[in-house]
């Protein structure tokens, strides 16, 4: 969901002209999937786990 709508942004970023933004919007995803990742490989659940 975090994806689409980060997707759903830069797209219409591009579209009205602005560089930077999605560059922008790519790295705040990234960094908020990163660190999602990192908690669920720390957690004891695991990756089979409902988040």
């Amino acid at each position: 969901m975090v994806i689409f709508v980060g997707a759903l942004l830069g797209s219409l970023a591009i579209l009205h002209g602005y560089t930077a933004l999605p560059l922008l919007l790519a790295a705040l995803l990234l960094g908020v999937v990163t660190l999602l990742s990192f908690r669920l490989i720390r957690s004891e659940a695991g990756w089979t786990a409902p988040l």
